[in-house]
């Protein structure tokens, strides 16, 4: 059957749906089989892209200072254009902040967009108003989950989406707004996207996360929500206060009889618990971004049961991709940004690689791939390249390459977040795993946790564990035991390490009372911190817990 007969079908199977769902449908369809393209062809989409902007940005003062008017391709780009951190760009973002145009794009920015500053300090980084339509990623995502059953999927737009977002400006800089990218982005969506955007943009600008929270609920509670949107520790952080903390408050302050009602019967449904998949009946989407989803799976479970998940690939710097199935792997946006690859195990700005730092202090350049130079399996430091200012920069993310026709990658982790005592270079993902698998097979659920390596004064190093757990296991040495033999089986430096205790010690588990890592939390959102830094630290490279994290200890499980 073509594709004509198709669409035919689903219009007469539909009937009185409405023109509106036919029309996105139409869209939809269009928008996926041009994205399909894109991922066939994304080698092309790299070298039309860079062709573009060096064109568009050859007249700025970056842009004349690297000769872009001279790039054609990009191994031109490459040659001619070096890889940036925020630092190596300051100069040119301070003479942008001084009110100066045309410096590393034409103009001057529309925004300032704070970043959340998960590893290190905030920074600024300008936006123009051309870039708003780079925020359309999230479209692409909804468009491919409606095209995945247009039937039943195509209701994920009867209701509202609850974007849970940080305020869109927090102060000015000469007169332009600085912001966070998910306040900004819920500003510059259509008229028809606001409409279904909720909570109001009152709550969304609150500066207490706290009562952000409880707001977010309190107005959405009698909506009629399909689709959720978030930073993922913040999600679900938010409806665990919502399931455990909130019924009472909201039973006194709900005016309306009829939403009483409602709240009472979910918390029948969920055993005196409210949970989300009770109070929205007709969710369809939950759409976490920033941070991985592994996690916390097993709680989303408990709140949400089997709504489908599929994961943005978002940051401040830009939405570069997004999950097109459940546990899929990410797809990237080949023709909207250049992406780079540096193989990890070459990464010059790796702490406690001192081969690494040789080389960097002996200008030896760093090999830069692109999409046909990678192999499936390795993992890569990834550098972007927007059309709005930033190039070949490092945003401090490791990617995993998982297949390729389609290419698809997972993130594992940060560059500045890597457990790395002899070189093993444990990253999130590692310690994630291990987790999710140490708490399947010993039937324990998770609240949050931190790893670091450290000596406890008993012949260290090892790493330890720090958990809070909801439900905690029988045996809590066989819980540490299976971390440790899967943390070694995919971590394979971390177990040669490890082999007869020569190096690394067995690792020892502390368990934190429950509540810990929620005041670590509060005590931030009480400080006001970004939104990063509300994130639970899950590796710690310091080698020293958080001030927040040190007290209340329920136990510690010594290694043998």
């Amino acid at each position: 059957m073509d594709s004509r007969k198709r669409l035919l079908g689903w219009k007469k199977a539909w009937g009185a749906m409405g023109l509106k769902k036919w029309v996105v449908l139409r869209k939809a369809r269009k928008s996926v089989k041009e994205f399909e393209w894109v991922n066939e062809h994304p080698m092309e989409c790299q070298e039309t892209f860079v062709a573009k902007l060096a064109r568009m940005n050859r007249d700025t003062l970056f842009g004349r200072r690297q000769n872009l008017e001279k790039i054609r391709c990009i191994d031109d780009y490459q040659r001619l254009v070096p890889v940036h951190d925020y630092e190596s760009l300051r100069k040119y973002i301070k003479l942008i902040m001084n009110g100066e145009r045309d410096i590393l794009f034409h103009g001057f920015p529309a925004w300032w967009a704070k970043t959340s500053g998960t590893t290190s300090e905030p920074k600024l980084i300008p936006l123009s108003k051309e870039m708003t339509k780079y925020f359309d990623t999230g479209s692409i995502l909804l468009y491919s989950f409606i095209m995945e059953n247009p039937k039943e999927n195509i209701d994920v737009l009867s209701g509202k989406l609850l974007y849970l977002r940080a305020p869109a400006t927090i102060e000015y800089l000469n007169g332009v707004p600085i912001g966070y990218i998910s306040g900004i982005t819920g500003e510059t969506q259509s008229r028809l996207a606001r409409r279904m955007v909720v909570p109001s943009k009152k709550v969304c600008q609150m500066a207490d996360w706290e009562e952000k929270f409880y707001g977010t609920i309190l107005e959405t509670i009698c909506e009629n929500v399909t689709m959720i949107v978030g930073v993922t520790p913040l999600l679900i952080s938010m409806f665990r206060r919502m399931a455990e903390e909130y019924p009472e408050r909201l039973l006194r302050d709900l005016e309306n009889e009829q939403v009483k009602e409602k709240v009472r019967q979910a918390l029948r449904n969920g055993g005196g618990r409210l949970l989300p998949v009770n109070c929205w009946e007709n969710l369809k989407l939950f759409i976490p971004s920033s941070a991985s989803m592994k996690p916390y799976i097993r709680q989303y479970r408990d709140l949400f049961r089997d709504t489908p998940i599929r994961e943005a690939y978002a940051a401040t710097e830009g939405q570069f991709g997004h999950e097109d199935q459940d546990g899929g792997g990410l797809v990237l946006h080949w023709d909207k940004y250049l992406f780079e690859f540096i193989p990890f195990e070459e990464n010059g700005l790796m702490e406690n690689d001192e081969d690494a730092k040789e080389k960097a202090q002996a200008g030896v350049p760093q090999e830069r791939l692109v999409v046909p130079e990678l192999k499936v399996g390795s993992l890569y430091e990834f550098l972007v390249t927007t059309p709005y200012g930033l190039y070949s920069y490092r945003i401090g993310d490791v990617l995993r390459l998982e297949s390729k026709n389609p290419y698809k990658f997972t993130i594992v982790g940060r560059t500045k977040m890597t457990l790395n005592v002899f070189g093993e270079k444990v990253c999130e993902e590692h310690v994630s795993s291990a987790v999710t698998e140490a708490e399947a097979k010993t039937r324990t659920v998770i609240s949050e946790y931190s790893c670091m390596a450290a000596g406890d004064g008993n012949g260290g190093p090892r790493y330890i564990l720090y958990v809070e757990f909801i439900k905690p296991p029988k045996d809590m040495q066989r819980f540490i035991t299976v971390w440790d033999k899967k943390l070694q089986e995919i971590a394979p430096a971390y177990g040669l390490f490890r082999a007869n205790n020569a190096m690394l010690k067995r690792p020892m588990i502390v368990t934190l009372v429950k509540g810990t890592f929620q005041g670590y939390e509060k005590g931030r959102m009480r400080s006001q911190y970004s939104p990063g830094h509300l994130k639970p630290p899950h590796i710690i490279t310091t080698g020293e817990l958080p001030k927040e994290l040190e007290f209340p200890i329920k136990n510690t499980l010594p290694g043998e």
